[in-house]
Formats: C-alpha cells, sequence, structure tokens
C-alpha cells in the first residue's frame, strides 16, 4: 500500500511525525511521504526513527503557489530536504505568512474591534506548524462570531494590505528541481471547482513552467476525475502520484492509506514515479 501525500503537525496536520509513522505501521503502508505545507521539519525527525526494514519513504512538500491566477500546490518529491535553496524557501514563505496574519490581526482591531491577546498573537506567529486565516477563522468561531464561511466572508476576506505569501509556480518548480526534486500538480480537481476550469486547458501552461506530473489520485477525486488525469497524464507523458492528502481531525474524510472520494487504496504499480 502507498500513500504519497500526508500531513503532520509541522504544517496543518492534527498527528506529530512519530504518530503518523506509528499509523503507518499498523495499516500496512509500504511507500509514504509526508508531504508538509512549506515545510522539511518532518525529515529531520523521521532519521531520528527506527523504520522496520519492509517501510520506505520518498521526502517529499507541497508548496503553496500561484501560477498567473490560479492558486495552487505544487508536491516535489524525491527532494535533498537538507539543501539551502530549498529550506530557503521555505523561510521565505514562512515569513509572509507571518506577516499577513499580522496586517490581518491589526486590521480586526481597527476596523472590527476585534482583539486578540498577547498570548494568542504570540502563539499564532510562532506556532510549530503553518500558521494561515484557518487559525484566526477557528478562533472566531470560538468566540461566536459565526460558522467557517461566514467567518471567513465577513472577518479574513478583502482585507488591504494583504498580500499573499505563495510562490510562483515558476519560482517552487526551479526550486524542487535545485534539490534535485520532481514537481508534481496536487490535487487538480482543487483548482478546476476553485475557478470553474478543466484542468486540460490550462495544463499546457504548468509543463512550460517545468511540472513534471500530476496527482492522479487524492482524497477530493472521484474514480471517474482519476481517469481523467491518468489519461491527460499518458497524453503529455507525466509522471503520477496519489495519496490520501491526510490531515487528521481538520479533514475527518480523508483515511490515511486511502484515496479518492471512494476511499481505494493504491500500490506503486497505481504510479508512475520516475
Amino acid at each position: 500500500m502507498v500513500d504519497m501525500h500526508i500531513h503532520t503537525n509541522n504544517s496543518d496536520g492534527q498527528y506529530s511525525t512519530i504518530e503518523i509513522v506509528e499509523m503507518i505501521k499498523n495499516i500496512g503502508i509500504e511507500l509514504f511521504s509526508i508531504t508538509d505545507h512549506d515545510n522539511i521539519n518532518s525529515y529531520a525527525e523521521l532519521e531520528k526513527i527506527q523504520l522496520p526494514e519492509k517501510i520506505k519513504y520518498i521526502p517529499g512538500i507541497e508548496f503553496s503557489s500561484i501560477n498567473g491566477i490560479y492558486n495552487c500546490h505544487i508536491l516535489g518529491y524525491n527532494i535533498d530536504y537538507k539543501n539551502i535553496d530549498l529550506i530557503r524557501e521555505c523561510e521565505i514563505i514562512k515569513q509572509r505568512r507571518r506577516k499577513k496574519i499580522q496586517i490581518i490581526i491589526n486590521y480586526l482591531k481597527d476596523n472590527k474591534n476585534i482583539y486578540f491577546t498577547n498570548e494568542q498573537i504570540e502563539a499564532l506567529l510562532n506556532k510549530k506548524g503553518t500558521t494561515g486565516r484557518y487559525d484566526l477563522c477557528r478562533i472566531l468561531m470560538e468566540r461566536g462570531y459565526g460558522k467557517k464561511q461566514e467567518v471567513y466572508e465577513k472577518y479574513l476576506s478583502n482585507i488591504p494590505g494583504v498580500k499573499t505569501h505563495r510562490s510562483s509556480a515558476e519560482e517552487v518548480i526551479k526550486v524542487i528541481k535545485e534539490a534535485n526534486g520532481i514537481s508534481i500538480l496536487a490535487h487538480p480537481k482543487e483548482i478546476e471547482e476553485d475557478y470553474n476550469i478543466e484542468i486540460e486547458n490550462i495544463i499546457e501552461d504548468f509543463i512550460e513552467k517545468g511540472i513534471n506530473g500530476i496527482e492522479a489520485y487524492n482524497s477530493i477525486h472521484t474514480l471517474k476525475d482519476v481517469k481523467r488525469y491518468l489519461l491527460l497524464a499518458k497524453k503529455y507523458n507525466l509522471l503520477i502520484t496519489g495519496g490520501s492528502d491526510f490531515h487528521g481531525i481538520s479533514h475527518p474524510e480523508r483515511s490515511l492509506g486511502t484515496t479518492t472520494k471512494e476511499k481505494i487504496k493504491i500500490n506503486s504499480s497505481n504510479l508512475k514515479l520516475y
């Protein structure tokens, strides 16, 4: 069994690296990749964990990115996670996230009379994992400002001075390549739903930027979607990856070791990694 898309609490997942490893052992996954958002800290932790001989991993990451008008995620696999350029890119995105959160906190105070304690601000800015609007949304929901969508629309959208924390797809793909990795377009269904397009209509632009493959299998995809993406990969000779995109409690519908909405299990024969 293979799962090439897993998140830990080094980004926005619920579980620690060692907890994920224990789950992997219990489920029977033999090949996996931890792909934390803009973060490779799990691999320093993995170095200290003794894995059974039959369990292997491929170092990975999921970069927040933007290609023209399209927000997207780029997975990097087989990366040298000690590469200086890769580490620097992670730090750049981290600082952008911190600045973005601070601007939103100030906006809420000055325009909405919503205040955060110094302890809350410190916790947000120095969180172990990635910090984002969802952290602020969670706090506001706990305070009774509304449900998720209402909070985002009323308090966390269209804020003056807020710039994206994302790097361009071209920059991210270059960094992954310099770290000896391959670049994969993550969960294309998300792009299709967010922008009401079909990925077939924009894939050539990603290929021109240097993308090597597509994540055909993901927990938000249906088997019908998978079929489309596999045909697309064949047409353009793209690599094929897949995984659960497991986070834990924030996405309870996603199960470690399974993928697609039908929760199928995959093995290495389903993928084309090289």
